[in-house]
């Protein structure tokens, strides 16, 4: 399923923002996508998304495992 990075996801969605991590940051903080903490920096699984927006069930995905992630 492949992995974005946020500056991937910025231009998927057709972003103008000068910091293409505002957008990954707030849908982290929000619960909507969880990334993966890589030597080569954070990536996104691919399968969260759907043209750069993330799909609706991973937010209640994350929820359900609220607590319960740990590293």
């Amino acid at each position: 399923f492949g992995a974005f990075t946020s500056a991937e996801l910025a231009s998927a969605r057709g972003s103008r923002a000068k910091n293409p991590h505002t957008t990954t940051s707030r849908w982290l903080g929000d619960g909507l996508v969880f990334a993966v903490d890589t030597p080569a920096g954070r990536l996104f699984p691919a399968f969260q998304f759907v043209q750069g927006t993330p799909r609706p069930v991973i937010a209640k995905v994350l929820a359900a495992l609220a607590g319960q992630l740990r590293g």
